[in-house]
């Protein structure tokens, strides 16, 4: 091979390789809403009322709420706030949410490491203190441990790779277990929507009621739930746009139709009627977007095999550049399933 001919190859190597690297930095949609959603003071501090308990935010002076910046050098956190307390006994009080879309059971381990990296950036004693949370919207049920001990006490069913709930293996390790970490699960399944709008400003309650429902099946009256804060909530036209859209792309096929034409009964507006005109020639090429991920999961399924988190992955990824990515790399007799599917999810 002559030069010129190999200096094209490590060209073209370097440039597959800095568009997968470019593919797993894109951000989810999932996480794109999420950090919307709360990238003001007033959604930050709803999120926090709701998702710790009120014994520990009765002690916050809720108006000192700060982002805290997402890096830390342990990797990009969804959301890292920052609250003084009353009785003034900590330098620092950290909140740290971390946002998942399907089940993680090792999350706690993740957790960890961003709790030490928000140590390590901070530097100097007293150290801050941290309350993690997992806000979840995904299909299943959660099942991971909320506490990093857990993970020491979880077998794998034989053949699965799936924990076995039911018949945790109870280890008693000589002098206990030295390192835990308890986090605190916001679940929105278990959150009615009157409450989610009760406790929540229009913000985030139209953000948390969207993620709500998003991955489940719909029954008549969810349909008008969803239609009437998406269309009724007093939000920025950028941010009702991106909602809007958001629910209609990633909503199963057989409601979509159903809720736009909800969505549609409850505009007022000649405006808000544009908009949904522009977001229903949107929603009509996502259709590109679901076959390209049905042919993805079944070549996956087929060389691998797939859990249903993992096949989640697949089919909340909508961006048709990163899905055929990832089908050119499934052919690709050296590539694992592992970095197939980081091609298609945004990982902090």
């Amino acid at each position: 091979m002559n030069r010129r001919s190999l200096n094209e190859k490590k060209a073209s190597n370097r440039t597959r390789d800095e568009k997968r690297r470019d593919a797993t930095k894109s951000v989810h949609p999932h996480d794109r809403l999420f950090k919307e959603v709360f990238s003001t003071r007033e959604a930050q501090k709803d999120l926090i009322q709701m998702a710790l308990p009120a014994g520990i935010t009765s002690r916050f002076l809720m108006g000192t709420v700060r982002d805290a910046g997402q890096e830390t050098g342990s990797g990009r956190m969804d959301l890292l706030l920052t609250v003084e307390t009353i009785d003034d006994t900590t330098e620092y009080v950290y909140v740290l949410v971390e946002h998942k879309s399907y089940r993680d059971q090792t999350v706690a381990v993740q957790l960890l490491g961003y709790v030490a990296g928000i140590m390590r950036r901070h530097g100097k004693l007293p150290m801050p203190i941290i309350h993690p949370v997992v806000f979840y919207h995904g299909a299943e049920t959660w099942t991971a441990p909320t506490e990093l001990t857990g993970l020491h006490q979880t077998v794998e069913s034989a053949g699965t790779g799936e924990p076995n709930d039911t018949a945790p293996q109870k280890r008693h390790p000589p002098g206990g277990y030295p390192v835990n970490l308890r986090y605190y699960l916001f679940d929105l399944e278990e959150i009615p929507p009157e409450q989610i709008a009760e406790r929540a400003r229009a913000r985030a309650s139209a953000g948390m009621i969207a993620m709500k429902y998003i991955q489940r099946e719909l029954e008549a009256g969810d349909i008008q739930i969803i239609a009437r804060v998406v269309a009724r909530s007093p939000l920025p036209g950028d941010l009702w746009h991106t909602i809007t859209t958001y629910v209609l792309s990633h909503v199963e096929g057989r409601y979509r139709q159903p809720l736009m034409t909800a969505i549609e009964e409850n505009v007022y507006t000649e405006e808000e009627g544009v908009r949904m005109k522009s977001i229903a020639d949107v929603i009509r090429e996502e259709g590109l977007e679901q076959g390209k991920a049905d042919v993805l999961v079944r070549q996956l399924r087929r060389r691998f095999g797939l859990t249903e988190e993992e096949e989640a992955v697949v089919r909340d990824c909508h961006d048709a550049e990163r899905l055929d990515e990832a089908a050119e790399a499934c052919v690709d007799p050296d590539a694992g399933k592992g970095e197939i599917l980081a091609l298609l999810r945004f990982r902090a």
